[in-house]
């Protein structure tokens, strides 16, 4: 991937995650505290997998366990989604690949997400 579509995955990845926070939430990215605002214990659990996942640089499984256990009923969940979707983002395509993922596919499942909301990319 180019440096020049590198660049413009990461813009259209922040400006999706920013506009969900917006209409679902109204609130800026950087007034979200995830972890400090989820209520449900199914959904802390589901934070604290990804989480984990995460912090072991499995993000390939963290973002596939986010998908495959992602719900449309909890906006909890879409909460701690678009978290993931941000901090990921803000990875370098490089380590993303070198962990067995990358900026394509962050954009493909931030995609799966928004159609779960009938939003599409």
């Amino acid at each position: 991937m180019s440096v020049f579509e590198n660049d413009w995955m990461m813009r259209q990845i922040s400006s999706m995650t920013k506009m969900l926070r917006m209409m679902f939430f109204h609130k800026a990215s950087e007034e979200i505290t995830v972890e400090e605002e989820l209520k449900d214990e199914e959904t802390k659990v589901y934070y604290h997998t990804i989480y984990q996942l995460i912090q072991e640089d499995n993000y390939a499984q963290a973002m596939n366990y986010l998908v495959e256990h992602f719900t449309d009923k909890n906006l909890e969940y879409l909460k701690t989604a678009l978290a993931f979707f941000d901090y990921l983002n803000a990875k370098e395509d490089s380590e993303l690949r070198a962990h067995g993922y990358s900026k394509d596919q962050l954009y493909s499942d931030l995609n799966f997400i928004t159609k779960q909301y009938g939003i599409e990319l």
